[in-house]
């Protein structure tokens, strides 16, 4: 069958036909169909490219509610907290499982839970707050649970958080209070790698910032910030020997607070036993109120004494009197017995609150060497259980100290020279300080044992002289 062609010839036509001929060629395959501007369809790339993202994020990330932690519990689900993604809920809950609960120490009978619910409010204020504080419960992970300050994971997290607070410094929320516990994140996370000096720093910058929101006056409606500030500066003046800049004394509120509980901080039992009353009257004062609260720990064992609130208020106001009476850079003080009571109560202090399972973040050089130089100096022959109760304290704060000797062997000779023959002996003398039995009883045990044998691995005459 002859096939014929017939050609279009469009070498003559005009504009108009040739335009005809164009949209008629084209109809067959593209009836109906819409072009739509450039503009759309790059709005409409993005859109698909952001939705798919997200759905990949969903997938890698569940959301919090698939399965809560069982550290977290019951606290998570009671508070309000920004999106968490199970791998930062992950970490959230080793750090309160293992490294939180150090923090505060339960055999006080504190309540936990409510320590938690505080800590998740200030750690997680908003997305910014939360990513810093993940950044840092991680590295404190590391740092207890495995290699320490050179853990490569601790340093990796703890490289992101600065950018993340230089960040928010340069936006308005500057002087929020979720930016001053991101800052206060930062100083902790330079005190686990030891660099004091840029603690420091930004500690100065905290300050600056509290001062511009009128003082510590101004953050009573969010305890949780409060507390850290001061304990945060605590921390370096025990560090640096610095004076405290501030000061907080909430020794009226802690006496309402007992009597609310039905306990009281009974002073008068405490005075009628004391060993020195020729001492500076505020010091006098400082160590009738620790002996006190020494002795309702001891007579309440396994009782719940304080709430949290509280418990961070005494521990405040305890170390803001003793900076406050004499700083560790200040020139030494004329009565060595004086020097003694005060350093004594520092790490009395520090022991309940800075010390974890024999570890801690910072060394503290300057609080241990102001406590061997008292000892060196020599409180004379009758103040032998003084002698006795500040060589216990230094052998349990540097209990793990390659070197005891300085502490073992005062702690020998003291006993010998009581004529203390065992360590329940020992404690009934050291009771008369501050000394809380089941916080100190175990680790002073340990220590007084590992002191009353001679280095040769025989028991020490120095006890039965």
């Amino acid at each position: 069958m002859a096939q014929d062609f017939q050609f279009v010839d469009s070498t003559s036509v005009d504009k108009t036909t040739r335009k005809l001929i164009r949209s008629h060629v084209m109809k067959g395959k593209n009836a109906g169909r819409v072009l739509p501007r450039r503009s759309k369809l790059r709005s409409d790339r993005y859109q698909e490219r952001v939705l798919g993202d997200e759905r990949a994020l969903t997938q890698r990330q569940p959301p919090r509610t698939t399965r809560i932690p069982r550290n977290l519990g019951s606290v998570f689900l009671t508070i309000s907290l920004p999106e968490l993604s199970q791998q930062s809920l992950d970490i959230a809950d080793r750090y309160f499982g293992y490294v939180a609960e150090k923090m505060y120490p339960t055999r006080l009978g504190l309540p936990i839970n409510e320590a938690k619910a505080i800590y998740l409010k200030v750690m997680f204020f908003d997305p910014e707050t939360s990513q810093c504080s993940v950044s840092l419960m991680q590295a404190f992970n590391e740092f207890f649970l495995t290699h320490g300050r050179d853990s490569p994971t601790a340093l990796h997290y703890l490289g992101k958080t600065f950018g993340i607070v230089q960040q928010r410094l340069e936006s308005p929320k500057a002087l929020e209070d979720s930016t001053i516990g991101m800052i206060i994140s930062l100083i902790t996370q330079e005190y686990i790698r030891q660099q004091t000096q840029t603690a420091k720093l930004h500690l100065e910058g905290l300050k600056r910032i509290v001062n511009l929101r009128g003082g510590l006056k101004q953050f009573e409606s969010n305890p949780g910030v409060l507390y850290k500030i001061c304990k945060t500066e605590i921390t370096y003046c025990l560090e640096s020997g610095q004076p405290q800049i501030f000061y907080r004394n909430s020794m009226p509120q802690i006496h309402k607070a007992l009597e609310a509980n039905g306990f009281e901080l009974d002073r008068q039992k405490v005075i009628s036993t004391l060993l020195h009353k020729n001492i500076d009257s505020s010091l006098e004062d400082l160590l009738v109120d620790v002996c006190a609260m020494a002795r309702l720990f001891n007579e309440n064992k396994g009782k719940q004494i304080f709430d949290l609130v509280s418990f961070q208020e005494m521990n405040i106001t305890m170390f803001s009197r003793l900076l406050r009476f004499h700083h560790l850079n200040a020139p030494k003080r004329e009565s060595n017995i004086e020097a003694a009571y005060h350093i004594g109560m520092t790490l009395f202090m520090m022991i309940i609150s800075l010390q974890h399972d024999n570890r801690r973040i910072l060394d503290f050089p300057l609080v241990t060497s102001t406590l061997r130089n008292v000892l060196a100096e020599g409180l004379g022959d009758d103040e032998g259980e003084l002698t006795l109760w500040l060589s216990l304290l230094g052998a349990i704060w540097c209990i793990d100290d390659p070197d005891p000797s300085f502490f073992h062997t005062r702690i020998r000779t003291m006993t010998g020279r009581l004529g203390l023959r065992t360590w329940e002996e020992t404690e009934n003398r050291v009771r008369r300080f501050p000394w809380i039995n089941f916080l100190h009883g175990e680790m002073g045990q340990q220590v007084w044992g590992d002191a009353s044998w001679s280095p040769g691995g025989s028991w020490s005459p120095a006890v039965f002289e």
